[in-house]
């Protein structure tokens, strides 16, 4: 996928949104695989592209359980494209009394660092 960000911020700008966020789902079934890899897309307010969104991701899980897919938790993975690979891992819980819940977690690890 090769964005167009003029095109991304227009099409923010006309649905009032902040971001797009797009994801390919993966065919795995190896534990701790993620079940789809994404992209997210904030060119309105100068971020080509984000390398890790929790908030995005809370609301893909929300969306793909809706679809019937429903892991144990969601793994995606984001940020390949700017070679800043991040996990985000959402255990979605849901009662129908009180509607859902997210839970995002994750961990991080320093790959580079410097001195201005």
């Amino acid at each position: 996928m090769v964005p167009n960000f003029k095109e991304i911020s227009i099409l923010s700008k006309e649905m009032k949104c902040i971001s797009i966020h797009c994801f390919a789902l993966t065919e795995s079934d190896i534990d701790n695989a993620p079940i789809a890899v994404c992209r997210n897309f904030v060119p309105l307010y100068s971020i080509n592209e984000e390398a890790a969104t929790g908030t995005s991701n809370c609301a893909l899980a929300c969306y793909l359980h809706n679809l019937g897919i429903r892991p144990q938790r969601y793994i995606f993975e984001q940020g390949h494209n700017l070679s800043s690979v991040s996990r985000i891992i959402v255990e979605l819980k849901t009662d129908t009394d009180i509607g859902s819940r997210e839970k995002l977690g994750g961990s991080e690890l320093n790959v580079l660092s410097s001195r201005v």
